[in-house]
This record gives structure tokens, sequence and C-alpha cells, in this order.
């Protein structure tokens, strides 16, 4: 059996209770818990998450950020740190 990281147990916990406490007449089957409770909950609460992990990437170089003409930031692979993020990915850390 793979090993959980309790980190990720006690989020989606907490996240269902979220959802929960915001909609108590909610009642789905496993699947639709996964697919939209915590979709809803993740969506909502992960994106300044997101924007974290995407800026400490940015700063190590493993993503290259370029602004277009309307202003808006897009994010790209630095191509010469593949090997570098293939490492980072054979890592098991929580």
């Amino acid at each position: 059996m793979k090993k959980r990281c309790l980190a990720a147990e006690e989020e989606i916990r907490r996240a269902l209770l979220r959802y929960l406490v915001e909609n108590p007449e909610a009642s789905d089957t496993l699947k639709g818990i996964t697919q939209w409770w915590l979709l809803e909950e993740s969506v909502r609460s992960d994106r300044a998450t997101v924007e974290g992990v995407v800026a400490r990437l940015v700063d190590k170089r493993l993503l290259l950020e370029h602004r277009s003409k309307d202003g808006r930031r897009h994010f790209r692979v630095n191509r010469e740190k593949l090997d570098q993020i293939r490492d980072l990915l054979t890592r098991s850390d929580c």
C-alpha cells in the first residue's frame, strides 16, 4: 500500500467540512464528492497557493514569465532546467 501524506488527508477533510458548512443540504456519491465538492473548494481556496508556488518556481528559474501585450502574465517551463525538474519529480516529498 502506498504511503499517504497526512497533510493531504487533513486538507481534504477540511475542504469537505467547509463545503458541507456552506452547503448543508448537499448529498452525493463518492465520485460526486471528488468531482464537484472538492473541485469547487480547491478552485476557491487554492488560487493563492498556486500563485505562491508559481512565484517560487519563477524565482528558481524553473518557470519563465512573459507579459503579453494585454498585460497578462504567461508562464512556461525553462527548458534549460528540465533535468533539474525531473530530479525534483523523483523525490517523494509530501
